[in-house]
């Protein structure tokens, strides 16, 4: 197979000092091609293209590294260079935001784009990094044969992440449904716990109960909720202008993100939590809520709703599944015009509202 591989550096392409400090280390670049080809089989089969654009511990990535990759991606899918598909190697603490990004942007790619991290070096035989992008190869060949179908061949196949959490199976995640890591946790999950699907003895296994949705296409419903100022809106009113609302996504490959995006606001709740401050030229705020999908419906709750629909601001949230039992809060605070969305991760909500923002919609 022919596979493109971007290295932008992360624990996976880091070393230990002697001290015991970690850092990127650039000569261990391509560490991880030899240890994979050391696994054996067909492995040395396996040709890899490989560019670097940044090498950085992921928690410094800023617009300036994503535009960068971005620019890369769009470049070689543009001039089909890579012909089976592309594996970035990429640091786990800004993994779900670049995942989101990059799944929001080349949601539409003929090839699989697959990110691969590590919990700790390549050095360390307890490392996950080696089966991870290992994982990733299995389901670029898997694609790769449905491609050959024709059913296959014009499918987009998207942005994917390739993950194994300690003592458990390798699991294919969506990169818009990855979660932010939880603070002292290396486990990395998706929404709902819901995944792709799984490697199995060296062959990928659909998840037949896992519903395939669009952010792209989501992406543009939210723009014209924003755009048009409707008010009265449930979940499937979003579904239904997602589907009518497609854009151009040629738009989406050449996006150029800005450093900030201060009209979106994003709000996790808690007792007693104070709102943000809706300035001149706020268009919107996310609600991140508690586990259940529900926020405390207090006085200062009601006040601060008030002055968004009396500014026009947009207040989503972020947390509440579809089809479980709803809360009298959750009635309580769509009565108030706040907006819940499909199940989508914090990070993809935040990378909708940066990528809105740098488009200037």
């Amino acid at each position: 197979m022919e596979i493109g591989l971007i290295c932008t550096g992360g624990t996976i392409g880091s070393s230990v000092s002697t001290d015991g400090v970690i850092a990127p280390e650039g000569k261990k670049m391509l560490g991880i091609v030899d240890a994979f080809r050391g696994l054996g089989g067909d492995r040395e089969n396996h040709h890899f293209q490989v560019e670097s654009p940044y090498y950085i511990l992921s928690e410094n990535l800023t617009n300036k590294e994503l535009n960068k990759l971005i620019a890369v991606i769009e470049k070689h899918l543009h001039d089909k260079k890579w012909k089976d598909g592309l594996i970035i190697l990429h640091g786990t603490d800004t993994l779900a935001y670049t995942a989101s990004v990059l799944g929001l942007c080349f949601a539409d790619s003929k090839i699989p784009i697959v990110l691969v991290s590590a919990q700790t070096p390549l050095e360390d035989p307890h490392s996950n990094g080696l089966t991870n992008f290992d994982g990733a190869v299995t389901l670029i060949d898997h694609i790769r044969r449905e491609r050959m179908k024709p059913e296959g061949a014009n499918a987009a196949w998207g942005v994917m992440v390739s993950n194994c959490n300690p003592g458990e199976s390798l699991e294919i995640h969506r990169a818009h449904h990855l979660l932010p890591q939880q603070i002292y946790s290396r486990r990395i999950e998706s929404v709902g716990n819901d995944v792709m699907g799984r490697i199995f003895d060296g062959k990928f296994r659909k998840n037949e109960s896992y519903v395939e949705d669009g952010i792209q296409e989501l992406f543009y419903g939210i723009q014209k909720i924003l755009i048009h100022r409707e008010n009265d809106f449930s979940r499937q009113d979003l579904a239904a202008l997602s589907k009518a609302a497609i854009g151009d996504f040629e738009a989406l490959h050449k996006v150029k993100l800005r450093g900030g995006c201060p009209e979106f606001l994003m709000h996790s709740v808690a007792p007693a939590t104070a709102y943000p401050k809706l300035r001149y030229g706020t268009e919107a705020v996310c609600l991140l809520s508690y586990h259940s999908g529900t926020i405390g419906i207090t006085k200062e709750l009601k006040k601060w709703m008030s002055e968004a629909n009396r500014k026009k601001v947009k207040v989503f949230l972020c947390g509440l599944a579809e089809g479980d039992m709803e809360y009298e809060t959750v009635s309580q605070y769509k009565d108030l015009g706040i907006i819940p969305l499909p199940r989508l991760s914090p990070a993809a909500v935040y990378a909708i509202f940066w990528v809105l923002g740098s488009l200037n919609w």
